[in-house]
């Protein structure tokens, strides 16, 4: 092979690599963030093995001790909010919430493990907007835009409150005022 052809072939193959979608990578979080993390972690296993009365009262501690993580608010509400739903029902026999174990890997940044977990959650469960909507932010979090904002566009069908979710989530900040992104949220304007 001449060395044009050469040249012609790997300036190819680059292009082709540049076009390729990137996974986003893991966020970088520091010692403090890393710590409440850690806490959230340990609350969350109280919620797999169904203390939901301890779960609660750590993650209430955690919401005033966090108070300048915004992030971490959002999820610490969420889990409270489960704690509080699943402390009235009798869910033994039930088996673990994929949903709950798939968004502790999406927290973690292991976003093909989430993945696995949410295409078997959805398997259980086709009607859950929950899941459909993490699905979408999770392929989205691994390059995969199409597909991402096609599920954004099925959750939000499921479930209209999943348009001001969108519109509002942290982790959909970078591609909020992309103009597919809106298409798939609707004509809401994204919150400010």
């Amino acid at each position: 092979m001449r060395a044009t052809e050469k040249r012609k072939t790997s300036t190819a193959r680059s292009k082709a690599r540049a076009a390729e979608p990137k996974p986003r990578p893991k966020p970088r979080i520091t010692p403090e963030q890393e710590k409440a993390y850690r806490e959230l972690e340990h609350a969350v296993s109280l919620l797999y093995k169904e203390e939901y009365d301890r779960a609660r009262s750590e993650l209430k501690g955690m919401l005033e001790k966090y108070a300048q993580e915004r992030e971490m608010l959002d999820r610490l509400r969420m889990y409270i909010n489960v704690c509080e739903a699943r402390s009235h029902r009798t869910p033994r026999g039930e088996g673990p919430d994929l949903y709950l174990q798939a968004l502790v890997q999406y927290n973690e940044g292991e976003y093909e493990e989430a993945l696995k977990i949410l295409e078997k959650a959805a398997r259980g469960d086709p009607g859950d907007a929950r899941v459909t909507y993490l699905t979408a932010c999770a392929r989205l979090a691994h390059g995969e835009r199409e597909e991402g904002l096609g599920l954004l566009r099925e959750a939000i069908r499921m479930d209209t409150a999943n348009r001001y979710r969108a519109l509002n989530d942290p982790d959909l900040e970078e591609i909020r005022t992309a103009e597919d992104f809106l298409d798939a949220v609707g004509d809401e304007e994204p919150a400010s």
